[in-house]
């Protein structure tokens, strides 16, 4: 994600990322994320042998998912509270 970030700043609006981290990257607004899984579909990619469509993401889903943990912390003694 910090790297499709930067990418914004500069203006760019594609990104060629590993299938493990487009979901991440793909969080940015205005940033095309491209999954794929070896250099030889990047490599395909940009010779336009093959297509690739831009990773969505539904953000709402994804954050609603985050604070949902099976782990209460409430038991643990000796933190301040805050």
């Amino acid at each position: 994600m910090p790297i499709a970030v930067e990418l914004k700043k500069k203006g760019l609006k594609n990104i060629i990322v590993p299938y493990e981290a487009a979901n991440e990257a793909a969080i940015v607004n205005d940033i095309n994320v491209f999954a794929v899984s070896s250099l030889k579909d990047v490599v395909s990619f940009l010779n336009g042998e093959t297509e690739l469509e831009p990773l969505m993401v539904n953000k709402n889903k994804l954050f609603s998912n985050i604070n949902k943990y099976n782990i209460d912390f409430s038991d643990v003694k000796g933190q301040g509270e805050c």
